[in-house]
């Protein structure tokens, strides 16, 4: 009697503890995909891609392993592979990602879902950047057409997508359709959403993006004045959006021949990022890059040619040698030094 007492006993404690020691092993899994993730955006917000894109990738083999293939957490690690092969310019890598992130969630969630639109707008930003721009324009022709019937006119991501498309037009040179549409997203963002929503502030910063491409870049800065103003008064002096605002301003004053105030501008803010994140920094790349074209209209071809050295040498350790950033930055040193006059300090 004792012993299948016993034996009753020891199925019992296996049936209680089989199931939850493979649920164990799911959270266990969801966790350290978890992590790995935050670690990987942490070295992203760093511009170390190459370290971000590591740990997606082993995020995503762990979660394709243990919670499968189709499980939201696998997927949202392929969409940041996606993205994190996207800015590294692996383009090719990065389409078939995103390709397959959106037919997933189109299969699982719906075609109308938040979550499979946002994977198609990350598919048509790498169609574009890859220069196939009539798939590209129709995905974000029908995003938007889904968020219109879907959502009412005062919804973020319906304004949202109105900027998309306006932006995919002005990326293509095609300004008699970005400017209606990218002023019709702007005026409606004032009208409905707060002032420091985002949607509000891509859309601000959409239109004197636009005004820049045109050259109206008198019309852009007042723009760009106020977008720093908010983003000061959300965010503090430092903030990362704060310094990204501060150099597109010291570029218009440069497009507008006011040379002292935009170095002044770009210098302080190349400062700032360096005691905020280090020599080795995309962000510190991208300060000295600008710096470089306003060192040139200055006539200063020496100091140009020493901040382009530096924006080089941060972009061949971040994204490597044959990524189009680092390249074209090679372009710009060679130019300078067979064209440029004899250098003056």
């Amino acid at each position: 009697m004792y012993g299948c007492a016993a034996v009753l006993l020891v199925v019992t404690a296996a049936c209680i503890l089989y199931p939850n020691r493979e649920g164990l092993q799911i959270r266990h899994a969801r966790k350290k995909v978890e992590s790995a993730h935050q670690l990987a955006w942490y070295y992203a917000d760093r511009g170390e891609f190459l370290k971000a894109r590591a740990l997606f990738v082993e995020s995503l083999d762990t979660s394709r392993q243990c919670l499968g293939h189709r499980h939201a957490l696998t997927l949202t690690a392929l969409n940041n592979l996606g993205w994190t092969e996207k800015a590294l310019g692996n383009y090719g890598k990065a389409l078939r990602c995103f390709e397959e992130v959106s037919a997933a969630r189109a299969a699982l969630l719906g075609e109308s879902h938040k979550a499979t639109l946002t994977s198609q707008v990350n598919l048509a930003s790498v169609l574009l950047a890859r220069g196939d721009l009539e798939r590209s324009e129709f995905i974000y022709k029908e995003v938007l057409d889904k968020r219109r019937s879907s959502l009412p006119a005062d919804d973020p991501d319906r304004i949202n997508s109105l900027v998309l498309l306006g932006s995919f037009y002005r990326s293509c040179g095609r300004f008699d359709l970005a400017e209606p549409i990218l002023k019709d997203a702007y005026s409606r963002a004032n009208e409905v959403l707060e002032e420091h929503s985002p949607v509000a502030l891509y859309a601000m910063e959409e239109l004197g993006a636009l005004y820049i491409s045109q050259g109206k870049n008198v019309d852009a800065q007042p723009l760009y004045l106020e977008i720093l103003d908010r983003l000061v008064s959300r965010l503090g002096e430092e903030h990362v959006d704060v310094m990204r605002s501060r150099e597109t301003l010291g570029g218009i004053y440069r497009a507008t021949g006011d040379l002292e105030k935009a170095v002044s501008i770009q210098e302080a803010t190349l400062l700032v990022r360096q005691e905020r994140h280090g020599h080795g920094h995309l962000q510190v790349a991208s300060g000295f890059y600008n710096l470089s074209r306003t060192y040139e209209q200055m006539g200063r071809t020496g100091k140009a040619l020493e901040a382009l050295a530096q924006a080089h040498a941060v972009s061949r350790q971040s994204l490597g040698s044959a990524h189009p950033w680092t390249r074209a930055i090679e372009q710009d040193i060679l130019r300078l030094q067979k064209n440029a006059p004899v250098a003056r300090q």
